[in-house]
């Protein structure tokens, strides 16, 4: 599942990353759990998913790399959400499995 976070604009910071959420600029058209991400987006990815992105070089945390996406290409911060497992599951397949 993928959700758009919209960025706060003010006076003094156009199109930030929130401040809970670490986001990362997208390196080359990568595929996370199932979802399709562009070179140049800004995601904003769960840890446990963007340590394997950055050890293959397929995103950049430098904040300065973020904020020229959301600055001059005026993307916005894109959260990827992992849904649990069970979650994902349709009551209608544990039955027809017993």
């Amino acid at each position: 599942m993928v959700k758009n976070v919209a960025a706060k604009k003010s006076a003094t910071q156009k199109n930030s990353a929130p401040a809970a959420v670490s986001a990362v600029r997208v390196l080359r058209d990568i595929v996370v759990d199932g979802v399709q991400y562009l070179c140049d987006q800004v995601v904003a990815f769960p840890e446990r998913v963007l340590a394997g992105l950055q050890e293959n070089g397929s995103v950049d945390s430098h904040p300065d790399a973020v904020q020229h996406c959301l600055d001059v290409l005026e993307k916005e911060i894109i959260e990827h959400i992992v849904e649990p497992i069970m979650d994902a599951l349709d009551p209608a397949d544990d039955e027809s499995r017993a």
